[in-house]
């Protein structure tokens, strides 16, 4: 886990800052399904100062059935 970590953050370090956001923070965020919605357990910054778009950069789920149990967002926040 401490390298994709590593891996993503180095990626994102170096990408390219033609789009002028280059004070984004990067948040992993890990949902649990609840049999209503899905509730937040865990928000992680993972990124400081990167150049990336504001918005949802990836998410997976994990789990059985119609609805997996669990998400992972991974998210771009910029002032």
């Amino acid at each position: 886990m401490k390298k994709a970590l590593l891996i993503l953050g180095l990626g994102f370090a170096l990408s390219s800052c033609g789009n002028g956001f280059c004070d984004c923070d990067v948040y992993e965020d890990d949902y649990s399904w609840d049999g209503f919605q899905y509730q937040l357990n865990n928000s992680a910054l993972t990124v400081e100062d990167t150049c990336v778009d504001p918005g949802v950069l990836d998410s997976t789920t994990a789990g059985g059935g119609n609805t997996p149990s669990y998400l992972t967002v991974t998210r771009a926040e910029c002032p």
